[in-house]
C-alpha cells in the first residue's frame, strides 16, 4: 500500500530535489483541470495539490465534464457484467488512495460545469463549452478520466492537454493496467507516462514524463499503489522543465490507441483473479511468520567478469558462517599493505537492526574484526571513499532521514562523524564517486519510490555545498535504479552496477553504462546483468558487488525456516515507527526491548 506518510510528506522537502530553474520573477503557468464524472479523488487531489504548492503552476478552472447518463437497463446489465471487479475496487479505495477526496477541496478555484460525450470513444464537450476554455487561454489542461481528448478539445490550450496513460502501450487504462500485469499478464513492470496531446489526437503526442514501476510479488494493491504515488509529481516535473527552457518532451512513436473504452474484466475473470488472491495469503502468512532472508558475502572469480554481458555469479567463493543468523550484505572493501579490509552490514537478529562491521583477509586467512559503527537506527550498504589521504564512509541510514559522512580515525575500527551530507531526505543505498571533476552522489528515494527513483546530486568538493541535478528524479525505474555497489572503470567505462527489483528485492545485478552525466544532463544504457547461481546455496538474489579490476566480492540471498522470525520483524516495524513519530507512547517505546 502506499507509504502512510504519503499524503503528510513535506511540500518543501518535495521540492528540494526538484528546483524549478526559473527566476523568481516569471510567472507560473497557468492550467485548468479536466475532471470526468464526479469529484476529486485523493490521489488527483494530491496531483493538484503539489502542483499548485511547487509555484510552478495556478490552478484557474475546474471543469467538470458531466458523461451521459446510461439507461437504466444498460446500466443495469453493466453493472452484472462487472459486479466482481467493481465490487474488489470498492474495497481498495482506502488502501491505495483512490476513494474520494474531501469535498471542499480546491473550493476555491471556479468550477465550470457542463455534459459530455463519447464520440468513437474520444471525449467531447459542446462548441460554447469548448470555445468558453479556448478564451481562457491556458497554458496546458490536465486531464483526469478514462476517455482520451477529441481534437476540438487538444487545441484549447498551448500546450495541449495532459493526460496519465498507464501500460506499455501508454493507453488511458487506470487500474486495469495493474490488473493486467498481476493476473493477464503477470509482467515485471508497468510504465506509467504524463502525455501531452495537442492540436490533433493521432498526431503530436508527446511525452513529458514517465516510469517504470515494479510488480512486486504480482500484488495488485502493491503494484497500483506504486504506480500512483511513484507518478504524482509527473506535471510539477513537466513544469518545472517547461519553465526552465528545457526540452519538453519527446514525440512518442508508438502506435495510438483505437479509442475503444476499456474492457472490464467480467465475472469469470475476477472469480478466477479472487480465488488465486485467497489461495497466495497462507503462502504470504507463512513466510511472513515462519522464514527470514540471510545474506552471505563472498569473493568471485574477477577473470570471468564482464559487466557487459548475461552471466551467472557461480562458483562463489563465500564466508564461512557460524550460525543461521550470520548475516553479512552490501559488501564494500578496501585494499591496503597486501590485505584487504570487508565491510558489510551486520544485522542484529534481535531487532532486525543493521550495523557496519568489518573482516580482514590476508592471505586467506579470515578474522573477524568488529562491530565499527553502531547507531540506534539501522545502518547498512557502507560506502567507501578516499579522499586527500583520508579514509570516509558513508552508509545508507534512511531511518535517520540523513547522508552522514564517516572518517576514520584509527582505520579500520573507529570512526568519527563529520556530518550530514544531505538532511531531512530518506535516502537508500547512498553511492559516493567522482566523474567529469565533480563528486556525485546517487540514491533512490524511500520517501516516494525507495526502489526506483534515482536521485543524483554533485558538489566540487566532498562535504558540499551539494547541488541537485537539474533532471532529478533522472530515472525512474526497479530494474536499475538502486545502487548496488561502487561504479568502476572497465575498459574505459564508467559501469553504474543497480539492483533489479522489480518483482522482488535484490533479485540480481543489472549493470549501466554511464554515457553522460553533468550538472544539467544524464544518459546511461543497460548493458549486462548478473545473476544468482539456481544451484548455489545463495539462490534468490543478488544486490551489490564491489570490483576494483582484479577483485570482485558480491551477496547473495537465501530463504531460512524460522520459527522465531516473526519478533525481530515486529520489532524492526516498531523501531522505524518511533522513528517517524516519536511521540509514541513510552509503553510502545518499551516493547521494543
Amino acid at each position: 500500500m502506499l507509504n502512510k506518510n504519503f499524503f503528510r510528506a513535506s511540500i518543501a522537502q518535495t521540492f528540494q530535489s526538484h528546483p524549478s530553474g526559473r527566476g523568481d520573477t516569471q510567472a507560473p503557468l497557468r492550467f485548468a483541470v479536466l475532471l470526468e464524472g464526479g469529484q476529486f479523488n485523493q490521489w488527483q487531489a494530491e496531483c493538484v495539490s503539489r502542483l499548485i504548492a511547487s509555484g510552478t503552476a495556478s490552478l484557474e478552472l475546474v471543469i467538470h465534464a458531466a458523461p451521459r447518463i446510461e439507461r437504466p437497463l444498460q446500466r443495469a446489465a453493466s453493472l452484472a457484467r462487472n459486479a466482481l471487479w467493481q465490487a474488489y475496487i470498492a474495497t481498495q479505495h482506502r488502501k491505495v488512495s483512490t476513494g474520494a477526496a474531501d469535498p471542499k477541496v480546491f473550493s476555491d478555484v471556479e468550477v465550470f460545469a457542463c455534459k459530455a460525450f463519447s464520440r468513437g470513444g474520444l471525449l467531447e464537450l459542446g462548441d460554447p463549452e469548448t470555445a468558453r476554455i479556448r478564451s481562457e487561454r491556458f497554458d496546458f489542461i490536465l486531464h483526469f478520466g478514462e476517455s482520451a481528448p477529441a481534437e476540438s478539445l487538444a487545441t484549447v490550450a498551448a500546450h495541449g492537454i495532459w493526460c496519465f496513460k498507464y501500460g506499455e502501450a501508454l493507453d488511458i487504462a487506470g487500474p486495469l493496467a495493474a490488473f493486467r500485469a498481476t493476473f493477464l499478464c503477470r509482467d515485471n513492470l508497468v510504465r506509467v507516462g504524463l502525455v501531452s496531446i495537442a492540436g490533433g489526437h493521432e498526431a503530436n503526442r508527446q511525452l513529458l514524463r514517465d516510469g517504470y514501476f515494479a510488480v512486486p510479488d504480482y500484488s495488485f494493491k502493491k503494484t497500483l499503489a506504486g504506480m500512483l504515488s511513484g507518478s504524482v509529481d509527473f506535471p510539477v516535473l513537466a513544469c518545472r522543465d517547461l519553465l526552465a527552457g528545457r526540452e519538453l518532451a519527446k514525440t512518442l512513436d508508438d502506435t495510438p490507441s483505437t479509442h475503444q473504452p476499456a474492457r472490464l474484466p467480467g465475472n469469470a475473470v475476477m472469480l478466477n483473479f479472487l480465488i488465486r488472491l485467497f489461495a497466495q495469503k497462507p503462502v504470504s502468512l507463512f513466510r511472513a511468520i515462519l522464514t527470514r532472508e540471510q545474506w552471505n558475502s563472498g569473493f568471485f572469480d574477477s577473470i570471468l567478469f564482464d559487466p557487459f554481458s548475461i552471466a551467472t555469479a557461480r562458483n562463489v567463493r563465500w564466508l564461512p558462517t557460524e550460525s543461521a543468523k550470520d548475516f553479512a550484505a552490501d559488501p564494500f572493501f578496501l585494499r591496503r599493505d597486501d590485505k584487504l579490509t570487508l565491510f558489510f552490514e551486520k544485522l542484529d537478529p534481535v531487532d532486525n537492526c543493521g550495523k557496519i562491521a568489518a573482516r580482514q583477509i590476508d592471505g586467506g586467512k579470515i578474522a573477524p574484526l568488529a562491530t565499527v559503527i553502531d547507531e540506534p537506527f539501522h545502518s547498512s550498504y557502507p560506502c567507501l571513499i578516499q579522499s586527500n589521504g583520508e579514509i570516509y564512509c558513508v552508509p545508507e541510514q534512511a531511518e535517520s532521514k540523513s547522508i552522514m559522512l564517516y572518517r576514520a580515525i584509527d582505520f579500520p575500527l573507529r570512526w568519527e562523524r563529520v556530518g550530514p551530507l544531505l538532511a531531512d531526505i530518506e535516502a537508500v543505498d547512498s553511492t559516493l564517486f567522482q566523474h567529469g571533476g565533480y563528486w556525485w552522489l546517487a540514491y533512490t528515494d524511500a520517501s516516494i519510490d525507495r526502489n526506483g527513483r534515482l536521485m543524483l546530486w554533485y558538489a566540487t568538493e566532498l562535504t558540499g555545498s551539494w547541488q541537485p541535478h537539474a533532471l532529478n528524479p533522472v530515472k525512474i525505474d526497479p530494474r536499475c535504479s538502486r545502487g548496488a555497489g561502487p561504479p568502476f572503470d572497465y575498459r574505459g567505462a564508467l559501469i553504474r552496477p543497480s539492483q533489479d527489483c522489480s518483482v522482488t528485492y535484490g533479485a540480481k545485478i543489472n549493470f549501466n553504462h554511464i554515457i553522460t552525466l553533468t550538472p544539467t544532463q544524464f544518459h546511461e544504457e543497460m548493458v549486462g546483468e548478473l545473476r544468482p547461481d539456481p544451484a548455489g546455496p545463495y539462490s534468490l538474489g543478488l544486490h551489490t558487488i564491489s570490483y576494483d579490476g582484479s577483485v570482485a566480492v558480491v551477496d547473495g540471498k537465501r530463504a531460512l525456516f524460522d520459527l522465531a522470525a516473526l519478533p525481530p520483524k515486529r520489532r524492526s516495524h516498531m523501531r522505524r515507527d518511533l522513528l517517524a513519530h516519536p511521540q509514541l507512547s513510552a509503553n510502545q517505546q518499551l516493547s521494543l526491548h
